[in-house]
Formats: C-alpha cells, sequence, structure tokens
C-alpha cells in the first residue's frame, strides 16, 4: 500500500498495520492469505467515523501506519531486534554494511542508547553530594518520587507528540513538497502546538538555557577529569583545549540516527566508570561517621534534589529521538531499558560513596562557610566524585571514560541546540554545508560561558532548576488538561492511558457529563495526576531556581569570573 503524500513503498508488517488503531477509530484483524500479503477480514468502525457515509477505510489505514511509523528511515518491521539492522544484508558491500551498522540507527535499541547517554553522563559524577544534601533517607525518598514522576512524564510526552503529529497528517502540513518530513519537531513546538505561541517561546528559552547549562558543564567536567590525571595545567587550559575540541563534534554530527556507535561508547564509559566508584568505595569501608539521614536546610534539599530530577524524572531529547526511530510506538521499551540503565548507574555509587567517604562530605557541602574560599575549592572537588578519589590507573582510565562520554553528551545535546538554532535562522531544511558553518559561532558561545562561569555543581542544579520542572511537568501538565476536554476524548487518543486512570464513577459521572463533559473529565485518576504534577512543579521549580541562584552567587563572589583553577586541589590552588 502507497503511502499517501510519500514517495516510500510501505514494507510494514501485520503489527505496523494495525499500529495504534485508536488513532482512526478502526479496529482491524488481519488474516494472511499464504502468499505473504495481508487481508482485512473484519472491519468496524467507532466514533465519529461510523457515522460518516464517505468514510475512507483506505484513508484511514495509511494515516494509521503515517502515525505508527517514520517513512524517512529504511522500513524493516520495526521489531526490537532485527538482523537486518545489525548483519550484513544479502548482496551489500562491505563498506556500505559498516556504514549502516556504525552511523544509521532507527531502532528500539539505538533509541535506547540515545536516551540513555542524554540521561546520565557527568551528572552521574554530581549524585553523591547532590544526595548528602538531601540526606540518605530523604535523598532515598526523593530518589523513588522522582522515578516514579519520570514514567509519567514520558506517558505526557509520547501521548502529546502522537496527537501533534496526527493533527499535523490530517491537516497536510507534516510533510514537505517533496514528501518527506524534514523538519525534526521539538518540545518547544509540541508545547507550542497546543499551548500557543506564548508557551512556544517560554519553552524556547528555557530549553536553550537548559542545553547550554549542560553543554557548559561537559566542557567543565572534562577540565576537571583531566585535570585529575595531568595536574601540570590548570582547568582553565584544559577547558580550553576540550572547548575547542567539543566544537568540532558539535558541528560535524548531522543527525540522531548518526551516533549509535558514539552511544555505544559512552554507555560503556559510563557503566566502566560507575563500576570503578562502586568497587572502590566498597573495598574503602562502609563508615558510619558523618552519615546524614535528612537534609539541614530547604537550601540543601532543593538544590541536591534538583540535581536527581534531572538525573531520574526528565528526559530532554525525547521528541528528537521518537523522530528518528522506525517506530516511535515503541518508544516505551527504550526508556524503560534507559530507566533501568540510569539507576543501576547512579543511585548504588551514590550512596556507597556516601556510607564508604562519609568521614570527608559533611566538611565538602556545609554552606555556612560561604566566606572561606578554602571551603568551596573543596567543595567542587567533592561535586565530581572522580577527582576525589586517590590516583590509581583505575581511576586515570576511568577519568578518561567519562571524558569521552561527555564529548558524546556534548553532541547529542549540541544537536538539540543547533536544530533551535537552525529553525531561527530558517536555514533547518538547507543542506548540511549551509547549516555546518552556522553551527561554529554558537558552540563558540556556549565554549567563551564555561570559561566565564567554571562552576559545577552549581551550575548542574541551576539549568536543572531552570528547565526540568518546567518543560517536563508544568507546560506538558497543562497541555494535558487543555487537549483533552471529556472522556470520550481520552478514549479515542492516540496513546491511550491505562484503562484505571480513565475510570470514573458511573452514576456520578453520566450526571456530569449531561452538564458538561470536562466535569466528569475531572472524576478521574488521570486529571487528578495532571493537575498534582502542575501544581507540585510549578511550587517546587520556582523554590529550586532561588536556591540555585543563590548557590550560584556565593560561589562567583568567591571565585569571580575566569577562575583559572576553581575547585583544584588546595596545594594547586596558590
Amino acid at each position: 500500500m502507497a503511502q499517501q503524500g510519500h514517495g516510500h513503498e510501505d514494507t510494514a508488517n501485520d503489527s505496523d498495520l494495525n499500529a495504534n488503531i485508536a488513532s482512526v477509530g478502526i479496529e482491524f484483524s488481519h488474516v494472511n492469505d499464504g502468499s505473504g500479503k495481508t487481508l482485512r477480514n473484519r472491519v468496524s468502525t467507532t466514533g465519529d467515523y461510523a457515522k460518516n457515509s464517505d468514510f475512507d477505510l483506505d484513508g484511514k489505514c495509511r494515516e494509521a501506519q503515517a502515525i505508527a511509523g517514520n517513512m524517512n528511515v529504511p522500513q524493516r518491521g520495526g521489531k526490537f531486534f532485527n538482523k537486518d539492522d545489525w548483519f550484513p544484508m544479502e548482496g551489500e558491500p562491505i563498506l556500505g554494511y559498516f556504514k549502516r551498522l556504525m552511523f544509521e540507527g532507527h531502532t528500539v535499541i539505538d533509541a535506547f542508547m540515545i536516551c540513555a547517554c542524554a540521561q546520565v553522563g557527568q551528572i552521574m559524577l554530581n549524585a553523591p553530594a547532590s544526595l548528602y544534601r538531601m540526606g540518605m533517607i530523604g535523598g532515598g525518598i526523593t530518589v523513588l518520587f522522582f522515578l516514579a514522576v519520570g514514567f509519567w512524564n514520558v506517558y505526557q510526552f509520547m501521548a502529546l507528540y502522537m496527537e501533534l503529529k496526527r493533527d499535523k497528517i490530517r491537516d497536510g502540513s507534516w510533510w514537505d513538497t517533496d514528501g518527506k518530513h524534514k523538519r525534526i519537531i521539538q518540545i518547544f513546538e509540541v508545547l507550542g502546538h497546543f499551548l500557543g505561541d506564548w508557551a512556544k517561546y517560554l519553552a524556547v528559552v528555557a530549553a536553550v538555557v537548559s542545553l547550554i547549562g549542560v553543554m557548559m558543564t561537559q566542557i567543565i567536567a572534562c577540565a576537571a577529569d583531566m585535570y585529575s590525571v595531568d595536574p601540570s595545567k590548570n582547568k582553565q587550559t584544559w577547558g580550553l583545549i576540550f572547548g575547542g575540541l567539543m566544537t568540532m563534534i558539535m558541528i560535524w554530527v548531522p543527525y540522531f540516527g548518526n551516533l549509535r556507535m558514539l552511544n555505544l561508547i559512552g554507555l560503556l564509559s559510563v557503566g566502566a566508570t560507575s563500576m570503578f566508584i562502586v568497587v572502590d568505595s566498597s573495598f574503602h569501608g562502609m563508615g558510619a561517621k558523618g552519615i546524614k539521614l535528612w537534609p539541614a536546610s530547604a537550601q540543601e534539599w532543593f538544590t541536591g534534589a534538583v540535581v536527581w530530577l534531572a538525573i531520574l524524572g526528565t528526559h530532554a531529547v525525547i521528541f528528537e529521538t521518537l523522530e528518528c526511530m522506525e517506530q516511535p510506538k515503541h518508544f516505551k521499551q527504550s526508556f524503560g531499558i534507559a530507566w533501568i540503565w540510569a539507576i543501576l548507574v547512579s543511585v548504588p555509587q551514590a550512596y556507597l560513596v556516601n556510607f564508604a567517604y562519609s568521614n570527608i562530605i559533611p566538611t565538602l557541602n556545609t554552606l555556612s562557610a560561604a566566606d572561606n574560599a578554602l571551603f568551596f575549592i573543596q567543595a567542587n572537588s567533592i561535586d565530581d566524585i572522580i577527582t576525589q578519589k586517590p590516583a590509581t590507573r583505575a581511576k586515570y582510565a576511568a577519568a578518561i571514560l567519562m571524558v569521552i562520554h561527555q564529548f558524546i553528551a556534548y553532541a547529542i545535546y549540541g544537536m538539540s541546540l543547533s536544530f533551535i538554532w537552525e529553525k531561527a535562522l530558517r536555514v533547518h531544511t538547507k543542506p548540511w554545508y549551509i547549516r555546518v558553518p552556522l553551527r561554529i559561532p554558537l558552540s563558540g558561545f556556549v565554549w567563551f560561558l564555561a570559561m566565564l562561569c567554571p562552576f559545577y555543581g552549581p551550575l548542574n542544579a541551576l539549568y536543572a532548576s531552570l528547565a526540568a520542572p518546567l518543560l517536563s511537568f508544568v507546560l506538558p501538565s497543562l497541555c494535558m488538561l487543555k487537549r483533552w476536554k471529556s472522556r470520550y476524548d481520552l478514549e479515542n487518543s492516540v496513546l491511550k492511558p491505562y484503562k484505571w486512570l480513565r475510570w470514573a464513577p458511573p452514576q456520578l459521572s453520566a450526571r456530569l457529563e449531561a452538564i458538561n463533559p470536562y466535569y466528569a473529565l475531572m472524576l478521574t485518576p488521570w486529571y487528578a495526576i495532571n493537575v498534582f504534577m502542575f501544581l507540585f512543579f510549578l511550587g517546587f521549580g520556582g523554590a529550586a531556581i532561588y536556591y540555585s541562584c543563590l548557590t550560584v552567587k556565593q560561589y562567583y563572589v568567591t571565585f569571580g569570573a575566569f577562575a583559572k583553577c576553581y575547585g583544584c586541589l588546595p596545594k594547586a590552588a596558590g
């Protein structure tokens, strides 16, 4: 069956044709005639389509396939594992196979690797100090809560993406004039589609601040890690070196689907570094001295919690990842694996470091010594746990592995920022040789800011507080409450929530439905969760921004701008 408005031929299997049936109000039942061709032996229409005498079955089939899949990438079935994605195909040249294996990734596994690399990287090194600020018990409760809301966040993003895609396919704006979908959808476009231009521009500002912040910390973390390996150069010098190298990475990697091998290397780097921290802390021994169970102040809890929200509760490049998948509907599988990965590489090592090094952490995280420059030098050392480890070959290997991952993370976030930049310049659909040179000043600006304000731990908290609550919870929850105006809308959404989330007391629901359908929707757990997310993270985000700005100010007053060796060991600071 030819894809309407598109130059590719569909090769989707039964499950692909049957995908997202709720999105078109059709139920399909398929049989195979023995020759490999799929036949429809039963069709029933529901909802508004059942009332339409001009119902176009073939058109709705094509619409369902377009919503479920991505015709811009090779169609190989969209399964979790397909041998054609990883092994040579019949008659394929060896160089073509090597290029495809290394750089063309559109599968569930590729999406997992992108999410995992973007989710946990250099910020993992800040996890032990952030956990200490919240306390062992207070931090544990916070981590569990963020794990739960992280799943809801993924549901919100996937549901909104699929609704936007259906809207644009129906109004004809999804495909470009040549029948391809070239525009990479990003979070601010999704929010703007449902809430209006004010939300779009607010989200652009928040997304740009967040992306710049996380890219700055990649440069700063590289400088800190390499300084711990070779202190003959100060951190500013290392930052200048790595800022230049990372600029080249950002310029030449054009698309998320080209990151397969880099993502694999990044995952191995983070996994090995996390294992090093776990083993080192375990052999160090467990000491009870200095163990803190609860945060000592609101500032400590908010600045620690917002870092863990960034690790476990938010998903920075989810729409860009969906856009590069063959079957975006399978993203929940990718995220499930990435979610487990994030837990394994961040939570155990954070707790073990706190137990093993409890004798030094309290003196490194107390804000009462705000006027003591030596305190701030020490405090930043624990913000990046690798720099606190003894000088061993294993420590050097872990530091170098993290540098490799930070390059990859810089490329991932740099591409997202580049997409925004190119759309602002209206060159996002132009050939690569026009877009690539225009990325240079953008990366140079990030490089400059990293040298201006090299405060690693406080920056992690600041950029997370400015963007994570707003982009991941406040505005998406508002979108959900505005998009779905009745239980009927919820039942006919592209991505239906679980049945228990759609439940409401039957008699009361029927009475309220007669008055106003939205009143009946307000009875569902789905509605209550979205309202809670909106209100809680609106307050949480405001408080986190205040306390994070206060912390950055304290660090800036102590060190000033362009600190040459911020966070160096005391003997090297002078």
